[in-house]
């Protein structure tokens, strides 16, 4: 059984708190989809903790039990972090212990929770409470409105121009009262959060490509780490199951690789067409077709078409125009 509360943490932003229980002899799989369902579907900070009945010794545990592939993917796919910190057993009695309580948050709200730990003084069944501060919310708010940006990478012509719109805007408000002074400089702070702070953001992954999206780095995460618990599985008759999910996990984290990247291209031809046509783009094509002394023999008949078509709409010198636009469409689809 699964309940949640919200509760606001700052002016956008909502928390949400799981309280979980995976009855052991129930399918995990039906458990994990539907709790991953509902974690996707919510917009906001997640706290997802309870008795997984998950045994891994990620979280200091002495063995790796089935369920650890099902709940890793959970915790990727969602963007959580298992704060599990201390190596001592969530459940104990006369006949074993084990770690098998874990606590969840989404990443960005791992700075504001502070003090988990197992509280074995207290005794109340044979699971032990677990306790933590979550960072107050005035604290929240204060410190989400300090920002850090990096001067080095503006583009200052942007800049410029940014802020000419701002006055042509703006232009026609008077400043004769202290209320309308107020309301233009609420307005210009607004105007440069949203703009200009932007454009002084460093990338989300240093030394990735731009097109390196949340949703590439998660199935990365997925697939190395899968990749881990077959490397350090010490169960024979396990091997083939997490092999086959290693497998399947790179597989995903290829095809997801290669949408993003279809996907910034698209993207690229789209904006670099709009402004020139005869620009990136169109160079990349003439120089794709325009070989010297191309042996056709090596060419497919679809190839052998292309070529024909392209080269006889390609201007041949600067008096002939240059082809259409409806033209161009047709080379680029090609």
């Amino acid at each position: 059984m699964i309940k949640y509360n919200t509760n606001k943490i700052y002016a956008e932003k909502k928390i949400f708190i799981f309280n979980c229980y995976r009855p052991p002899k129930e399918d995990p799989q039906i458990f994990f989809e539907n709790l991953n369902n509902w974690l996707s579907e919510l917009d906001g900070y997640k706290i997802v903790a309870g008795d997984f009945n998950c045994r891994s010794t990620l979280w200091f545990d002495r063995i790796n039990d089935a369920t650890v592939p099902i709940t890793e993917e959970l915790v990727l796919n969602n963007n959580l972090t298992i704060i599990n910190s201390q190596n001592v057993p969530t459940f104990e009695n006369e006949f074993r212990t084990s770690h098998i309580d874990l606590t969840m948050i989404s990443y960005d709200l791992n700075e504001f929770i502070t003090n988990w730990e197992i509280e074995s003084d207290i005794i109340c069944s044979d699971h032990k409470p677990i306790l933590f501060n979550i960072t107050s919310t005035e604290n929240i708010y204060d410190r989400k409105q300090h920002r850090i940006i990096n001067v080095n990478i503006l583009d200052f012509t942007k800049v410029n121009n940014i802020l000419k719109h701002f006055v042509d805007m703006d232009i026609n408000n008077p400043l004769d009262t202290t209320d309308n002074i107020e309301h233009s400089l609420a307005s210009f702070y607004n105007y440069i959060k949203i703009n200009i702070l932007k454009l002084a953001e460093n990338k989300i992954y240093p030394n990735r490509p731009e097109w390196w999206t949340h949703k590439v780095e998660r199935f990365r995460k997925i697939y190395l780490m899968k990749k881990k618990l077959l490397y350090s599985n010490r169960f024979p008759n396990e091997r083939n199951y997490l092999y086959n999910e290693m497998i399947t996990a790179k597989e995903n984290y290829k095809k997801t690789l290669n949408e993003a990247q279809i996907n910034s291209w698209v993207s690229f031809v789209e904006n670099d067409l709009k402004p020139n046509p005869w620009g990136v783009v169109y160079k990349l094509a003439t120089s794709k077709f325009n070989k010297k002394d191309p042996d056709e023999t090596t060419l497919t008949q679809k190839q052998r078409a292309n070529v024909r078509d392209f080269i006889a709409i390609t201007p041949l010198n600067k008096e002939i125009d240059p082809p259409s636009l409806n033209e161009l469409d047709y080379i680029i689809s090609k």
